[in-house]
């Protein structure tokens, strides 16, 4: 519990005042989940993953890896880190013991096999993937080593620190800020959740 107030003490510090740039309301934030958790909660975002994803009954399974995919891609995290992470994750049945991965072996590796494919796909097409759940903020701890698909032009740095670097997705070849998600369909929004005590890595 002191862990999320000190947390929310950062957000707080870093958004809560007149000098931060608005997020736009009901917009998809991606990123380290501290941030995202509160931003959810406090400036009306929508999660691309974690929690609320995962216990959304719109989601599917195929959502849910390709959504888990994408955000471990938006974060830097590469192949190899984003497979071992569930190969842990999935056999101890941490954050995720709810599920039938931890007891079956047979399941877990289809599972597994599954994420894997899913963060392919990303790397095959990044901008489609993030066209498909509308993706407008990223946000990464302070310091972090950025990853290199921020240099290109259709990201814009929002705000930098103390905290969080927080990076705005802006239409190819314009200025403007993206104005909607491409997809519209219903299984690919999350409602806004309340703030929960459990949480993705």
């Amino acid at each position: 519990m002191l862990d999320y107030l000190e947390n929310f003490q950062h957000y707080r510090t870093q958004r809560l005042n007149p000098s931060a740039a608005p997020l736009a309301p009901n917009a998809t934030v991606a990123g380290e989940w501290r941030f995202v958790e509160l931003a959810v909660v406090l400036e009306n975002q929508r999660p691309l993953a974690g929690y609320a994803v995962e216990i959304s009954p719109t989601v599917d399974d195929a959502e849910w890896d390709a959504r888990a995919a994408l955000n471990a891609f938006l974060c830097g995290e590469d192949r190899e880190t984003f497979c071992a992470w569930n190969e842990v994750a999935f056999a101890l049945g941490i954050e995720k013991g709810w599920g039938p991965w931890r007891r079956d072996p047979v399941i877990r590796a289809k599972k597994l096999a599954d994420r894997r494919a899913a963060y392919d796909a990303v790397l095959r097409d990044p901008a489609s993937a993030l066209d498909r759940f509308g993706v407008r903020y990223v946000a990464l701890p302070t310091g972090r080593e950025r990853p290199a698909y921020l240099r290109r032009p259709h990201w814009r740095p929002l705000q930098e620190g103390p905290y969080w670097d927080i990076w705005e997705r802006v239409v190819e070849g314009s200025s403007s800020p993206l104005s909607r998600p491409a997809s519209n369909s219903k299984r690919s929004q999350v409602a806004r959740p309340v703030l929960s005590l459990t949480h993705p890595r």
